[in-house]
Formats: structure tokens, C-alpha cells, sequence
């Protein structure tokens, strides 16, 4: 999934202090993308923007891919990223702004 121009040009490849994770996600059917969003604000209290997002539904379950910039602390961040891994859904870092 391509980033947005005006974002890839702030994106920086490592992690400094003051920048937050823009994560790509692939959603495989294994979650909905209600309960994942749900999980991100209300479970670990992130606050994220979505940035792009193209997803089908079927019956409950969801497909594609989307693009969140997650904006919680590094800890926060994490155990989410933790919580992705956990739950078998496919993430990477696409860069930090």
C-alpha cells in the first residue's frame, strides 16, 4: 500500500524521539476491522489517524489492507505491534513521522 505523498515525505526510517510508527496491516478474515480499531482506542488507549485504508467485508469478516499512524507512547505502541503479531496479523513499519 502506497503512503500518502505528503506523509512518505515526513516518514523517517528510524525511530526518534517525537515520532510514531506508520504501520501497514493486513486483515486476513482472522478479525474485523471494527475489532481492531475498537482494540487500538479502547483497549490500549492509542490514539491513531488512519491514513488509508481499502477493506471488503464478508459476512463478518474483514479483507485488505490499511495504512495506521499510531500516535500512543512507545510502550503503548508496542504492545500493540505485540497484540498484531499475537492476533497473526500480517504488520510493518513502514517509517516513523
Amino acid at each position: 500500500m502506497t503512503v500518502p505523498q505528503g506523509l512518505h515525505q515526513q516518514l523517517q526510517q528510524e525511530y526518534a524521539e517525537g515520532l510514531s510508527p506508520l504501520i501497514e496491516l493486513e486483515l486476513t478474515g482472522n478479525i474485523s476491522f471494527d475489532e481492531l480499531i475498537d482494540t487500538v482506542y479502547n483497549q490500549f488507549r492509542i490514539p491513531y489517524k488512519l491514513v488509508k485504508a481499502d477493506i471488503e467485508y464478508l459476512g463478518k469478516a474483514s479483507f485488505g489492507k490499511l495504512l495506521l499512524h499510531l500516535k500512543g507512547t512507545v510502550v503503548d505502541n508496542e504492545k500493540a505491534v505485540q497484540y498484531f503479531n499475537k492476533r497473526k496479523i500480517k504488520n510493518a513499519i513502514k517509517g516513523y513521522a
